[in-house]
């Protein structure tokens, strides 16, 4: 099947859920970034729910997204085509997916320093 979303970076694409429980074409994670949506397993051979809703999240609920996007990220470096979705395509997986994009320029940066330095630096976002 087929779904409403856009690339916005190698192995990661963003958009709306479906509303039926067909495989999607082309994914190998699926992430619902949706309290009130329920995640089809058959969508894809990773499918994971992160329940967040419209309101401000809370710290709970950033912490929740950070992990999500910790997730993501390791899957796309792994090589996988991931999903990050929510009921409507609007608003909650785009935190998700900023978050995933953030810990990839991170440690790009963090490799980057350490190369022209000579010495290893820590990382806030471990892999």
């Amino acid at each position: 099947m087929r779904v409403d979303a856009h690339r916005v970076a190698p192995g990661l694409w963003v958009g709306a859920a479906p509303y039926d429980s067909r495989p999607i074409d082309g994914v190998d994670a699926a992430f619902v970034v949706a309290r009130e949506r329920q995640a089809f397993r058959s969508w894809a051979p990773v499918v994971e729910h992160v329940a967040l809703d419209d309101a401000i999240p809370s710290a709970r609920e950033v912490v929740m997204a950070r992990e999500a996007a910790r997730r993501v990220h390791r899957l796309r470096m792994q090589g996988q085509r991931v999903l990050v979705m929510c009921n409507q395509g609007v608003n909650r997986f785009s935190l998700v997916a900023a978050l995933a994009l953030m810990v990839f320029v991170e440690l790009l940066f963090n490799e980057q320093r350490a190369k022209l330095m000579g010495r290893p630096v820590a990382s806030r976002w471990p892999t």
